[in-house]
């Protein structure tokens, strides 16, 4: 099969079609700059392995200046990415799309910023047929092809979500999922600390119910402890959580948030979320806080949401370069109804869709009224 390269916009006229490989042998190489960043030359070895698979030949990566091949994809930032214009707008390291474009020796794949040119390649890589439908050999589909043309394209690509989150392995990497990647022996894209539930790692019983039993839910008259852990002096943090109307809390809180901050420069984003399990205090100054005759998934919104505001505030002034995640789930899913209170702007929700919605259902199914409640969550 011979397979020409879509893109969303192609360029009428232009240089006329090459190929790279065919029944005849390898006439191209790829190409990157003798200073690409480690990703480059990831993203360029990426394209190698692959392409290597579909013709069962030997395909080359060169440094730019040094290939004896006719035709090149350049991959990255190169001099032949910047004579053509491609992308169109110069690099942003907080961008990472990616754009491909035909030049006379071949074709450049480069992104705003580096990630975006790995993203790029595995873009190309699914135009000529690549799939990856699920992590592993078993997912993965890498069709045979005797020649592999070079058309006429011009096209860019940017992500319409910051923060693109399933799973963190080669699977979501290659479906240009964007947190907590791996690449060879180092973390990639935006790395997250924690993924929901975290109030446990935060401010843990078994560092404080001695000392502080206060700052731990109290419920029915007693402060609650969860039973022990079958690791040994361990405590489980399952249905343990805060008295989150304690300012000390509060404090506390934000304290452990700044030194996990502190010890990893890299994390972009910290989650405060409650510990899964119920044990939510139910004590005079935390339902105090709660709305009344609201919907069971609204219950605890105001008390969480004034809680997870008054750390984040703390973080704001401590470490204002980072956001602090927060979760919607459960009984603090959907939003207070509190006009004057909405969150901070160093803070980004995680809406969970969880069993009280239609799992067997599309978000956007139209048919779903329990997905519908959903949506009106995202309007």
């Amino acid at each position: 099969a011979v397979f020409v390269i879509a893109g969303l916009v192609l360029s009428c006229g232009g240089p006329p079609p090459v190929t790279f490989f065919d029944a005849g042998g390898v006439h191209g190489d790829i190409v990157i700059s003798a200073e690409a960043t480690g990703i480059e030359r990831f993203a360029a070895e990426e394209l190698r392995t692959y392409l290597s698979r579909m013709s069962d030949k030997v395909i080359e990566v060169s440094d730019e200046g040094k290939s004896d091949k006719d035709i090149h994809i350049y991959v990255g930032e190169t001099a032949a990415a910047g004579q053509a214009g491609i992308p169109s707008s110069e690099p942003d390291p907080l961008c990472e799309g990616y754009a491909v474009g035909r030049v006379r020796d071949g074709l450049v794949i480069c992104g705003f910023s580096d990630l975006g040119s790995l993203y790029g390649v595995y873009a190309f890589l699914e135009e000529h047929g690549v799939r990856w439908y699920a992590p592993g050999p078993l997912g993965e589909v890498v069709p045979e092809e005797s020649e592999l043309v070079l058309g006429n394209v011009r096209s860019e690509e940017k992500p319409d979500y910051t923060y693109r989150w399933i799973g963190s392995n080669e699977w979501s990497r290659r479906n240009r999922c964007n947190v907590n990647l791996p690449m060879e022996d180092r973390t990639i894209g935006v790395k997250i600390w924690r993924a929901f539930h975290s109030f446990g790692d935060l401010l843990h019983p078994r560092d404080y119910i001695e000392d502080h039993p206060e700052y731990f839910s109290l419920v029915r008259g007693r402060r609650r402890q969860a039973p022990p852990d079958p690791r040994p002096g361990d405590i489980s943090v399952h249905g343990t959580q805060f008295c989150t109307s304690s300012p000390e809390v509060v404090r506390t809180v934000a304290v452990s948030m700044g030194k996990i901050l502190d010890t990893d420069p890299q994390i972009k984003v910290i989650t405060l979320g409650p510990n899964d399990g119920h044990g939510y205090c139910d004590g005079i100054r935390c339902t105090a806080l709660d709305e009344k005759d609201v919907p069971g998934d609204q219950s605890h919104s105001r008390r969480l949401l004034l809680f997870f505001n008054a750390a984040s505030q703390i973080i704001g002034q401590t470490h204002p370069d980072r956001i602090v995640k927060f979760g919607a789930y459960h009984i603090y899913t959907r939003p207070p109804d509190d006009p004057n209170l909405k969150a901070r702007d160093n803070m980004m929700i995680m809406i969970a869709h969880y069993e009280d919605y239609a799992n067997s259902h599309a978000i956007g199914d139209p048919e779903s009224e329990r997905n519908a409640r959903f949506r009106s969550l995202l309007d």
